[in-house]
């Protein structure tokens, strides 16, 4: 290329690349005066024409906007007579494979699912047993009475709740769960006969604390229900070739210091999971011989591994990130005890 038509040729890419910025920022405006209206599917928000007078950019800049939001699933541009940009209802479906997709890219773990499920399900369980009418309960017990598909019932439980962002997450949490459960290891049919029956009865306990409006026993029964249901997928599952993920710890590490917790004595581990213990706990599980106890606040992991320290006065290890000068004096003035607190 020569000298001279270098100049040009940036010109037209700075050119290319104003349109396309241009085109989302219409994008942009076309969706937020959608939201504006309250969203009426099937209405026109107006012609080709209309609307390139309306916003004030060319035909190339408007239909690269168009294709856009048509791309999101948000209108759709039809033409002819009577034609014109129509409001479009959006379908999740897309969105929730393509996270999906993305979580397995990652290497998502087992215990990553427990993490979200235990901060979202035990909520909308509480929810739902506040908010439900006769509709829900009819609709919570005919999915107890049939179970199929499999992850049904999480998602009837979650559209109770009112609350379409817990309905949409914890729809991608059971899906990527029946994922994992799909590869599970099962000793016999009499094993997966066992844990559907048990799931089962989880279920119907929890649908009762629903329908009695006791929201209390219902987040409590949806806590020990993913409890279950992750210890159960960890027992069954096979091995899995982890993906490293940038800024996490690696595995082997972690694995290192669940074998020397583990011959040090200790037995159990007070604590609150998280991305930076993921490794740790993972590890732990997969060994078998250390009892990790979910707490709620660091303030109970550190005391409750005090106690015990306290109370059994054997060898012990506790730790913890929050600054608990007290409870850490406490721990040390103790005979220390098979135990030990991780908190982030």
């Amino acid at each position: 290329m020569s000298p001279e038509a270098r100049p040009h040729v940036k010109a037209g890419r700075d050119t290319e690349h104003r349109s396309d910025k241009r085109a989302s920022q219409i994008a942009r405006r076309i969706e937020a005066d959608i939201i504006r209206r309250g969203w009426p599917i099937g209405q026109s928000l107006g012609s080709e024409q209309a609307l390139q007078e309306r916003y004030r950019v060319s035909r190339s800049v408007l239909r690269e906007a168009v294709r856009l939001v048509e791309h999101h699933q948000v209108a759709r541009m039809r033409r002819g007579p009577n034609g014109g940009l129509l409001v479009c209802e959006p379908d999740a479906a897309p969105a929730t494979h393509a996270i999906i997709i993305y979580l397995e890219y990652l290497g998502t773990t087992v215990g990553d699912l427990l993490d979200a499920r235990l901060l979202l399900e035990p909520l909308a369980a509480s929810l739902a047993a506040e908010q439900i009418d006769e509709a829900g309960i009819d609709r919570l017990r005919a999915v107890l009475r049939t179970e199929e598909p499999r992850d049904e019932f999480h998602a009837a439980l979650a559209e109770q709740s009112k609350n379409p962002v817990l309905q949409l997450f914890i729809d991608i949490l059971i899906r990527l769960t029946v994922r994992y459960a799909e590869h599970s290891r099962l000793a016999s049919a009499s094993d997966a006969l066992a844990a559907i029956d048990r799931r089962h009865h989880e279920h119907a306990d929890i649908v009762a604390a629903v329908t009695a409006g006791d929201s209390a026993q219902a987040k409590t029964l949806s806590e020990r229900h993913a409890e279950s249901v992750t210890s159960w997928l960890q027992d069954h599952q096979p091995p899995r070739r982890a993906r490293k993920r940038s800024g996490l710890h690696h595995e082997a590490p972690q694995g290192k210091l669940a074998e020397v917790l583990a011959n040090a004595g200790v037995k159990r581990i007070y604590g609150i999971v998280g991305d930076s213990l993921n490794g740790l706990t993972d590890a732990i599980r997969r060994q078998g011989k250390i009892k990790w106890v979910h707490v709620r606040h660091e303030e109970a992991a550190a005391f409750m591994a005090c106690a015990s320290a306290c109370s059994a006065r054997k060898a012990s290890a506790t730790f913890w990130n929050a600054v608990m000068t007290a409870a850490r004096y406490w721990a040390s003035d103790c005979s220390s005890a098979a135990s030990a607190a991780f908190c982030l």
